[in-house]
């Protein structure tokens, strides 16, 4: 029988990935991410990150910290919003050294198929509510980056979870 910290890790981590889907789909709808879920999100990151590994916390806070020192220098030239770089600080902490290559090769998946997706639909005039939202951000400044980074980290925690059962 598995120990009560691995149940609190996987329902953290489970929290944490429907909790960043969440975030995401408010970012894709309004372009906003609240201060108030990024620091719950941040609460939940350092559970999964206290009932990783002993050592893990340390080298958590520096993924999470370099993720977020890089959102904030995309916030500072403009090329991403305030809420989507706090965002990079919970996503660092809760993915751990394993998951941060799988995350950000993902990332560039996600973030590639997203702009597609964004630049086909401003090419019409579709009547499903989620294509119209495509098409009108085409249409508009900034990028709802949530989405990607999400699907991003969920995608990164299940090949981590199936390749390393960590």
């Amino acid at each position: 029988m598995a120990p009560i910290v691995t149940y609190v890790h996987i329902a953290a981590l489970a929290v944490i990935s429907i909790g960043s889907l969440c975030i995401a789909w408010h970012d894709f709808k309004t372009l906003t991410i609240s201060n108030r879920s990024v620091l719950l999100m941040l609460l939940v990151a350092v559970v999964v990150s206290v009932t990783r590994q002993p050592m893990a916390p340390v080298t958590d806070a520096a993924i999470g910290l370099l993720f977020f020192g890089c959102g904030f220098l995309f916030w500072v030239i403009g090329a991403m919003g305030a809420g989507d770089a706090k965002l990079y600080l919970p996503l660092g902490i809760a993915l751990g050294p394993i998951a941060v290559m799988p995350y950000l090769l993902a990332l560039c998946l996600f973030s590639l198929l997203f702009l597609i997706a964004v630049k086909l639909a401003a090419r019409h005039q579709p009547t499903n509510p989620v294509f119209a939202r495509l098409s009108q951000l085409g249409r508009e400044k900034g990028l709802p980056y949530a989405v990607p980074m999400a699907l991003a980290f969920v995608a990164a925690q299940i090949v981590t979870v199936s390749v390393f059962g960590t």
